[in-house]
């Protein structure tokens, strides 16, 4: 199996570029890094590049979902939002309509390449009036 990659030489904007696959460990691995990122108390774009993942497996799934939920205060004041890529046109379709049901703290982005979302980030983050650090809670 294989890591995420954490690529932050563009920060505020984070790219997490996702494997095929990931055990158990390296998942739990990802998380923990990425509550690293979101506990800095500075306003961030997340980019998660899933171009070559396969469908998480239902144990990754919901620890993912549980993890967001437990995060979602630090989100909600920190993160401006959170862009996917994927290739798939379908998939796009896919998460667009759940992000439509799923109502997160922030802006959900469903993109095509990694270009576009470094230019949605660049956007969103020029409109967002919080973009420097803000005082912690």
């Amino acid at each position: 199996m294989a890591e995420a990659r954490f690529d932050d030489s563009r920060w505020p904007t984070l790219l997490v570029t996702f494997p095929p696959r990931m055990n158990h460990e390296e998942a739990v691995d990802c998380l923990a890094t990425l509550h690293e990122y979101r506990t800095r108390k500075q306003r961030w774009v997340a980019i998660i590049d899933w171009t070559e993942l396969k469908l998480l497996p239902p144990v990754q799934r919901k620890m993912t979902a549980e993890w967001m939920k437990a995060g979602r205060e630090y989100s909600a004041r920190w993160l401006v939002a959170g862009i996917f890529v994927c290739k798939s046109a379908i998939t796009r379709g896919f998460m667009t309509a759940v992000y439509w049901l799923y109502r997160a703290p922030y802006k959900l982005k469903v993109v095509a390449s990694c270009a576009e979302a470094f230019h949605l980030a660049e956007v969103l983050l020029a409109q967002d009036e919080r973009s420097s650090t803000l005082p912690g809670p």
